[in-house]
């Protein structure tokens, strides 16, 4: 008698499944093994080091977890756990970046250095090539942008304020992140 094996996709539907419906460690500890490396791998792709993208990937493990009970993925487990580690890595790569702007304005007060005319305009610059290119946005994908990025609110927070689901969220501040990089790739040229 043959043993049919199961797809990646069906295990890890069937896994996920598992975790998000009867909250079962062991098929959480088999999807962990199963798609660690392969998430890893991915999200290489997008971060600069093999320990950000291990630490990255460790976040959506744990967020899956953590917020097991919470959870309704409308679309199919490994579409899920890619996106969501694209999503991580693209905040891992966000925070970095205001690290870095951080680190920047603290070092400008430390030195107690007004910045130059020349820095002011760069900046006025980039800021306006940013504005045009939100103005773009489609109306809905602009509204989720401007309350996370000008409002500071967290996904989940506009999710509740709009009455969207949070993947909803992720997909327009992903959908706005990649127009904006196009718009503004396309202004360099």
């Amino acid at each position: 008698m043959m043993v049919a094996h199961k797809s990646e996709a069906d295990l890890a539907e069937e896994l996920l499944n598992r975790v998000l419906r009867e909250g079962d460690q062991k098929s959480f500890e088999k999807l962990f093994h199963a798609f660690y490396r392969p998430l890893c791998r991915y999200c290489r792709k997008f971060v600069d080091t093999m320990d950000a993208a291990e630490e990255v990937v460790g976040d959506v493990f744990y967020a899956v977890w953590k917020n097991r009970a919470k959870y309704e993925i409308q679309t199919s487990a490994i579409s899920y756990l890619f996106t969501a580690t694209r999503n991580r890595a693209y905040d891992h790569l966000r925070k970095l970046q205001r690290d870095r702007s951080c680190s920047l304005e603290q070092a400008v007060h430390v030195s107690n250095m007004e910045p130059s005319s020349q820095l002011v305009m760069e900046a006025d610059e980039i800021q306006q090539k940013l504005q045009a290119a939100v103005e773009t946005l489609p109306p809905g994908c602009r509204k989720i942008f401007q309350m996370s990025r000008d409002l500071g609110m967290k996904y989940l927070e506009i999710a509740e304020a709009l009455g969207v689901s949070i993947k909803t969220v992720e997909t327009q501040m992903g959908r706005a992140l990649k127009h904006i990089r196009l718009h503004h790739e396309a202004a360099e040229r």
